[in-house]
């Protein structure tokens, strides 16, 4: 362990009043797995729709499914370590900064560009076009 984070952690364990969980709340990952499922079924940045779940999908659904709640469990994992990060982050990545009228800070950013990444990362790997490997198979 780095000192940055050995000092952090030890900040946090000299009865600092840093409490990790003081903003858990159960909604806030339903909502972000709400919305994370929602761009994988719904096609809606798709230009031919949702073809996760159709016919034209190699994969069978329970392939599909269990795919998907690996990656949503990635996600948790994520949303639920963050907090814990928070401390030994740098303060240029934890400094907020106004941004489309409302603040934001660096690990924010980080955080929606990572779940887009796993958006297109999950994309690829749940839809294979049968069409396509048919004709490849000939």
């Amino acid at each position: 362990m780095n000192d940055v984070c050995r000092s952090a952690f030890l900040r946090i364990g000299e009865g600092s009043s840093f409490d990790p969980m003081q903003y858990f709340s159960w909604w806030v990952f339903l909502g972000a797995g709400l919305l994370f499922t929602a761009f994988i079924f719904t096609g809606i940045f798709w230009k031919n729709g949702p073809l996760v779940l159709s016919k034209r999908n190699a994969k069978p659904v329970s392939s599909v499914l269990t795919i998907h709640a690996e990656f949503l469990l990635v996600l948790f994992v994520l949303m639920w370590g963050a907090p814990f990060l928070y401390p030994a982050l740098p303060g240029w990545m934890t400094d907020t900064f106004y941004a489309r009228g409302t603040t934001v800070s660096t690990v924010d950013v980080v955080f929606i560009v990572l779940m887009a990444i796993m958006h297109l990362i999950e994309r690829r790997w749940i839809y294979q076009d049968a069409e396509a490997d048919a004709i490849a198979a000939v």
